[in-house]
């Protein structure tokens, strides 16, 4: 089917369109199966900005991302902004993982991740009684 516009996408369906990447990630820590999806453009603005220019992150930067990309079956939120204290409760190795996966599917360059990475040890270790 032809498309008006001499065949380019209006705004229409660009915007109707439904292309944000999942991928589901076993999570033997929590005893099941997340479905963890890439960052919005508005959402790695915005984490992005939280590690630029060699700032350290803020400590709930990996509880916070894991909130925003972990969705059900139909690509909604599980977590609200208001589970980000209590979702940082819980063990690190799972919300890496997410993490991880968010990363990727989001085409974070890896300078980007290994920023992530280097400031988050860094917050970690300042943050430790023992550091």
């Amino acid at each position: 089917m032809p498309k008006a516009n001499g065949g380019y996408l209006g705004r229409e369906a660009i915007l109707k369109c439904v292309d944000l990447k999942y991928e589901d990630v076993d999570c033997p820590e929590w005893e099941g199966r997340l479905r963890v999806r890439e960052l919005t453009a508005l959402e790695r603005n915005e984490m992005g900005a939280e590690f630029q220019g060699g700032a350290s992150v803020p400590k709930d930067f990996y509880p916070a991302m894991a909130a925003k990309v972990i969705v059900d079956a139909n690509g909604h939120r599980v977590f609200t902004d208001k589970d980000i204290e209590a979702l940082g409760g819980k063990s690190f190795e799972p919300i890496q993982r997410v993490v991880d996966v968010c990363i990727k599917l989001s085409g974070m360059a890896e300078d980007e991740a290994e920023e992530v990475g280097k400031a988050s040890e860094t917050t970690e270790s300042a943050a430790s009684p023992s550091g």
